[in-house]
């Protein structure tokens, strides 16, 4: 399901809230291998999204990108390397 989930992140902020709730739910239950595994997907799914956004949408997936860093913490940080830069600008 989070092969299908991914692009669905990139194509519409329509369901945002609803996908980032499953991506935290994943997160959760299997931490270390979503992290590693999907991570780097998602994340890249939502750098390219987050300049879009609004500062509720912002909010959400820094909340998202915190509990992928709190969850896993050995691969939570590389799997988010790619949108850190553009949080702190």
């Amino acid at each position: 399901m989070v092969d299908n989930l991914i692009p669905l992140l990139g194509i519409s902020t329509e369901h945002l809230k609803m996908s980032l709730s499953l991506i935290n739910s994943y997160c959760l239950v299997y931490s270390e291998f979503f992290a590693e595994r999907f991570g780097a997907a998602v994340a890249g799914e939502l750098n390219s999204t987050l300049s879009d956004m609004r500062a509720e949408g912002v909010a959400m997936i820094l909340r998202s990108i915190e509990m992928i860093l709190r969850t896993s913490p050995t691969h939570g940080p590389t799997a988010i390397k790619s949108i850190v830069g553009k949080i702190f600008r």
